[in-house]
């Protein structure tokens, strides 16, 4: 792993017999509530295969579980009233991390329907 601020060079070294799609999307996954990492390959569509020593551009960002954990305890524990003025963007971000982790897209709808008016 080469950190490069924002991201992550990762090299992965795979048995011949793994091919990689030029368009599979790798993600670093944490096994169970708090264990270990891995990397995901998502399969993508494309028919054409990455050479050896090639190498993948498609990522996806996951929330890590583990900064969400520390957040909620941290925020339930050490508010205090001259925090309060920040709850509702904590609320907001917490709601987003809620959306991303399960999918749902509540946050943008409500932003787009907060333009209609």
């Amino acid at each position: 792993i080469v950190l490069k601020d924002p991201a992550a060079k990762v090299a992965l070294k795979l048995t011949r017999s793994v091919k990689i799609k030029d368009d599979d999307i790798a993600s670093i996954r944490t096994k169970g509530i708090i264990g270990d990492r891995y990397v995901k390959i998502s399969r993508g569509a494309s028919d054409t295969y990455i050479a050896e020593g090639g190498t993948m551009l498609e990522t996806e960002s996951v929330i890590d579980i583990e900064d969400v954990i520390g957040k909620v305890v941290h925020s339930l524990t050490g508010e205090k009233d001259s925090d309060k003025e920040g709850s509702e963007d904590k609320k907001e971000a917490k709601e987003a991390a809620d959306n991303k982790a399960t999918g749902n897209n509540t946050t943008e709808k409500k932003a787009a329907g907060a333009d209609k008016t």
